[in-house]
């Protein structure tokens, strides 16, 4: 598999961890859960200073994209990416029911898989063109 995530921390104004990020209204928001529950899962994706950035909110922990997480070539990377970093930790999860975040239920970690192969597919498709 390649290599996604482009690391250019070097590249931005010292200190790196205090870079800003995108705000709300400036980035795409793509929802792995239907409806909110305990903890919800969506995948931010937008550009900052030109260049494919990624976000999440996953499962009690998330940030808006920004050049300080990595960089992409382009929004099918970022996402990819995501998938790629995540789909293992889920499936691990169902194996492993104490690898759960307090009060995660089954069926938030099964509708976030089912949700996460789906747009895989869905980009690969995209791909053949």
């Amino acid at each position: 598999m390649k290599n996604l995530k482009i690391e250019n921390k070097h590249l931005l104004p010292e200190p790196w961890y205090a870079y800003p990020v995108l705000k709300k209204n400036e980035f795409e928001v793509i929802k792995l859960t239907e409806k909110k529950t305990t903890y919800g899962a969506e995948i931010r994706v937008g550009i900052q200073d030109g260049v494919w950035t990624l976000g999440y909110s996953f499962l009690g922990s998330g940030c808006n994209p920004g050049r300080k997480w990595g960089e992409f070539k382009s929004r099918e990377d970022a996402i990819n990416y995501f998938i790629n970093e995540n789909l293992p930790k889920l499936e691990e999860m169902k194996r492993d029911p104490s690898k759960k975040p307090y009060m995660c239920k089954d069926a938030e970690i099964n509708e976030i898989i089912k949700n996460l192969i789906v747009l895989k597919v869905n980009l690969s498709q995209l791909s053949l063109f």
